[in-house]
């Protein structure tokens, strides 16, 4: 087998309750993952990995079953995601099956599309000895413009080209993380459990619009303007 799509869906949540299951659009950020995966052909089977039996049995009824269960200590606050990567792909090893790839979606990347996930996939598969994939969009905010605080005052962020740097010397090259997709490869993700590393990691730019990650109430109010009037974007 080659490629598992990971979606992370624990139970606990600060910003917004169950939001794993809350609602955006008409579907649950669980479902929107789902079908994320699912439209892409190149993926071999969806795995969700949750400590919340409700979550688990809304996976199953979406048509994604497993008897796996999260460990507590991989489902708390602080906890890592690329440790339940592991934790699954070890259970699953156990059960005879290897994946080559994981490509990791959380459901708070509601908008992230199929088109996204395919384009993803397609440039860390095309790419030889690739390690480690994430999205990424292009900053709002320019560094040119932002200031980092330290004991003696504050900073720039980075420091502009010239005194009254204009936008029209910003040249693109300052991208957000936004987490709506990472993929790595099992060995590499297992022998230095991390799934983003500068000078390795290759970037997916993708549009700002779809990059949104939905922690709080404004966010999931954000989210439901885009999809009611952009739906056909996102699918």
């Amino acid at each position: 087998m080659n490629t598992l799509a990971f979606i992370p869906a624990r139970g606990g949540s600060k910003g917004i309750p169950r939001k794993n299951l809350a609602v955006v659009g008409g579907k649950t950020l669980l479902q929107r993952a789902i079908e994320s995966a699912k439209g892409c052909t190149e993926i071999d089977r969806v795995f969700i990995s949750s400590d919340d039996d409700e979550i688990l049995h809304a996976g199953q009824a979406l048509g994604v079953y497993s008897e796996y269960r999260r460990p507590s200590h991989l489902a708390g606050d602080r906890a890592d995601v690329v440790d339940a990567v592991i934790d699954a792909l070890d259970w699953l090893q156990a059960r005879g099956e290897n994946y080559h790839t994981v490509i990791v979606l959380q459901p708070t990347s509601a908008l992230r599309s199929v088109a996204d996930v395919a384009g993803a996939l397609g440039q860390f598969l095309s790419t030889p000895r690739a390690t480690t994939l994430v999205s990424v969009h292009r900053m709002t905010e320019h560094p040119f413009e932002c200031l980092k605080v330290n004991p003696n005052g504050w900073d720039w962020l980075e420091k502009p080209l010239r005194p009254t740097s204009g936008r029209q010397d910003y040249e693109g090259d300052y991208f957000f993380v936004n987490g709506a997709i990472y993929i790595g490869a099992t060995d590499y993700i297992r022998k230095k459990r991390k799934l983003l590393e500068p000078g390795e990691t290759m970037l997916y730019v993708m549009p700002r619009d779809r990059g949104i990650d939905i922690d709080d109430l404004d966010q999931l109010k954000i989210a439901e303007w885009r999809l009611k009037f952009f739906e056909t974007d996102v699918d």
